[in-house]
């Protein structure tokens, strides 16, 4: 996303950031609030599985991206270094919060197909591809960036990109965009089968993946158009993705421990 040079422009950038890490951080905070009880009672007092430390990395380093990026968004007192400082934690940490968000979609998606190895393998090998992509990209993106703060004498950071860093940018929602619609296809595909008499833990996770593909794959499809169209209304939508790239994985992991306590390892 470039850093348009008139002032009004500049202005309507601005709100927007602000109109979308307002619901973001709202969204976040309110969902972490009201499913707190659920979580102390199904995920402290249980052992430690690869399902639990997904749901503790995805829920606290989610809530410590939200938290940073108030402080980059509307910080009093900022410098250039804690600017570049607190923007590479922030957004570092929202795209390994996706990253992570991808693996609970596609370890679902493995779930729904009885953990064959074959689905294994072929949702594994996508997962990685995204998210070295994800990855790679993204500290290509930050690292070309300029950080400064008191724009014109305003509140918080703001980050100057080059054309050449925007381009990088769409490339990072394009892992997305070819990610999800494979996760939403096995997903639609299996769950045909299990319309006639599905058990109750088989629908609870057909319902979550369904739920959880659409809703990740309408974002990464409304991201990767704004951000190569260069719209200002790229940074609301993109910060409301983030906010359901934390809710959607949780919910799906508090959800099946819910419906039962007879864990797999994996779950």
């Amino acid at each position: 996303m470039s850093f348009p040079a008139p002032s009004n422009e500049v202005g309507q950038v601005i709100l927007n950031q602000n109109y979308g890490l307002c619901c973001s951080v709202s969204l976040v905070f309110f969902d972490y609030v009201i499913t707190l009880p659920q979580e102390i009672d199904l995920i402290w007092s249980t052992k430690w599985t690869p399902g639990k430390g997904l749901f503790v990395f995805i829920r606290y380093v989610g809530l410590l991206a939200a938290a940073v990026s108030l402080y980059v968004r509307f910080g009093a007192n900022v410098t250039p270094l804690s600017c570049t400082v607190a923007t590479w934690c922030s957004l570092s940490s929202v795209y390994l919060v996706s990253v992570a968000t991808g693996l609970v979609l596609a370890l679902r998606t493995w779930a729904i197909w009885n953990r064959t190895r074959w689905c294994a393998a072929l949702v594994g090998v996508v997962w990685l591809a995204a998210s070295t992509g994800t990855i790679v990209y993204t500290v290509i993106s930050l690292a070309g960036s300029s950080q400064y703060g008191n724009f014109d004498g305003l509140p918080g950071c703001m980050v100057a990109d080059t054309p050449a860093t925007a381009d990088v940018v769409a490339k990072v929602y394009s892992f997305g965009v070819a990610y999800e619609p494979i996760i939403f296809i096995m997903t639609i595909i299996r769950g045909f089968r299990h319309l006639s008499n599905p058990s109750a833990m088989m629908k609870v996770l057909y319902r979550d993946a369904f739920c959880a593909s659409v809703c990740m794959l309408t974002f990464a499809i409304i991201d990767l158009v704004l951000a190569n169209s260069d719209s200002s209304l790229f940074l609301i939508f993109d910060l409301i993705g983030f906010a359901f790239s934390f809710i959607v994985p949780c919910r799906i992991i508090l959800n099946v421990r819910q419906s039962t306590m007879d864990l797999s390892p994996w779950d």
